[in-house]
């Protein structure tokens, strides 16, 4: 029996007798494929086999692991750039989007500009159409008034184009002192003398004050804060005589010195304060009626000479031989306010001055007492001292007792928010004056935007713009007088067109800074040549 073959390295013993059917004793037989010699190299290998085994599979757990961390390492990269990328995908969209609403928003209010503009120019073409319509269907004097304000616009222009190239070379003004001397009562303060000497410190800031007798309160010095009072001694009780004593103690601390009028007290203030105080500098204010005289013989002493009107200015410039400047009465700027409508105010005529014959009160009276019955809603008041020598107005009451309440006599009025309010609360004011310098009253109500009805006075003409702004009368007149105060009463819109028109171009003219600017240049043009 041939022996087997088993692919097994060890038997059992008892399966080896059952085999042979025998048995050896202490002895076993094995049976192997290999052969002997190699026996222990098999079981070398088996063994490292077994060893390697673990260690193969944990090398290549490690790896599995390995590749697993890097496998999501790389996943959480990949979904935290991609987070990133989304993030900045959102904020770009997000911008883009804010920009688009920014530029929409833009287009809107461009677009709105646009229709707010095309709109507004619609409306003014519209209403530069309406404009040209009534322009046309206007009366010949609305026609002549307008050209004549736009006349007088174009002259400011120029005016106030040469103030500004002055103003390029200053003289210092700082410390400087300036002094009108005048005999100077509360009512003047609020007339040229103290408005063009308060302007000086206002607008240019000189050291101004003025030089005058004490002559009761001054209760207008509140509306000038910054000027001074200074009030000579009265020793001999004659104010040329005292004054010259004065200017000849003060004349070199002052540097400009400011004197009214071509008399001859005037020419004694000049030549003693040269005399004293030799670069000091005369300014000399004229009204109109200078023409026909001449106190110097060579007015070169004289620094600046200036006149109310500029008409005047040129005759005056005629006798004198010299240039002439124009310095008008002024109106206190916190007196100039907005136009108050017609039917805001009143139906009131008013007058403002004494009550006496040089200033046609009478005729102002008479005139009133002709038409009363036609206009009766319409009242006459009349602000100023009564002159007892006019009757008329003395016993106007006992004459015409039915005209009690129709005309007021308000007698002085010294409260002057009172007499603005008068101003501002008529429609009418008549000034039938038979003489005048420059009347500042006129002045004053046309600047409130009161309706003037004047007398045909140089001054009042010259004043008005040639009447473009007014109706006037031939002085004396009071059947003329009458007819135009009537004529006035019955069209109040054409007299308020004309209200407005003569309101703009007094404020105009009257500006205080400008005078003030005016005389300091004046003054020093000497020096401003220099430089």
């Amino acid at each position: 029996m041939e022996e087997n073959t088993y692919l097994n390295n060890e038997l059992d013993l008892d399966d080896f007798e059952l085999l042979n059917g025998k048995k050896k004793e202490n002895q076993i037989t094995r049976k192997t494929y290999l052969p002997q010699k190699y026996y222990k190299l098999y079981i070398l290998l088996i063994s490292i086999f077994i060893l390697f085994i673990p260690r193969v599979h944990k090398i290549k757990e490690l790896d599995i692991n390995n590749s697993l961390n890097q496998t999501e390492t790389k996943n959480k990269t990949q979904i935290h750039t991609e987070t990133k990328n989304k993030t900045q995908t959102e904020t770009e969209t997000k911008n883009i989007t804010q920009t688009e609403t920014n530029n929409k928003t833009q287009i809107q209010t461009e677009t709105k500009n646009i229709t707010q503009t095309e709109t507004k120019n619609i409306t003014q073409t519209e209403t530069k159409n309406r404009t040209q319509t009534e322009t046309k269907n206007r009366t010949q004097t609305e026609d002549e008034t307008k050209t004549q304000t736009k006349d007088e616009t174009k002259i400011q222009t120029k005016d106030e184009t040469k103030i500004q190239t002055k103003e390029e070379t200053k003289i210092e003004t700082k410390n400087k002192t300036y002094c009108l001397l005048f005999n100077v009562e509360n009512v003047h303060l609020l007339k040229e003398l103290g408005l063009l000497a308060w302007s000086m410190h206002k607008y240019l800031g000189y050291d101004s004050f003025m030089a005058t007798y004490k002559n009761g309160n001054y209760d207008y010095l509140k509306y000038l804060p910054g000027l001074r009072l200074e009030f000579i001694p009265k020793v001999k009780k004659d104010f040329v005589a005292d004054s010259l004593t004065w200017l000849r103690s003060n004349a070199k601390r002052i540097d400009v010195l400011h004197l009214f009028h071509m008399y001859d007290r005037t020419k004694r203030h000049v030549e003693l304060y040269k005399q004293v105080n030799p670069s000091g500098k005369v300014y000399l204010k004229l009204d109109g009626t200078v023409t026909k005289q001449n106190v110097f013989k060579d007015t070169s002493i004289i620094d600046f000479i200036s006149t109310e009107f500029k008409e005047y200015a040129i005759e005056v410039a005629k006798v004198l031989k010299r240039p002439i400047g124009f310095v008008p009465n002024p109106i206190h700027p916190n007196e100039i306010q907005e136009f108050r409508k017609f039917e805001n105010r009143k139906n009131n005529i008013f007058y403002v001055g004494r009550v006496e014959s040089d200033k046609g009160s009478h005729t102002l009276l008479e005139a009133f007492v002709k038409i009363h019955d036609k206009i009766p809603n319409w009242t006459l008041t009349l602000a100023g001292a009564i002159n007892n020598k006019l009757t008329i107005a003395k016993n106007f009451f006992n004459i015409y007792p039915n005209l009690k309440g129709k005309v007021i006599f308000t007698g002085n009025i010294n409260d002057r928010d009172r007499l603005i309010e008068l101003y501002r609360s008529s429609k009418i004011f008549a000034f039938p004056s038979r003489h005048e310098g420059c009347p500042i009253s006129l002045a004053e109500a046309v600047s409130q935007g009161c309706f003037p009805v004047v007398s045909d006075i140089r001054p009042n003409k010259l004043l008005t713009n040639n009447f473009k702004y007014a109706y006037y009368h031939e002085r004396d007149n009071t059947a003329q007088l009458a007819d135009k105060l009537l004529y006035a009463c019955l069209h109040e819109a054409e007299i308020e067109k004309l209200a407005i028109l003569g309101r703009n171009a007094m404020v105009e003219r009257c500006d205080l800074e400008k005078c003030a600017k005016t005389i300091h240049e004046g003054v020093f043009s000497n020096e401003l040549k220099k430089k």
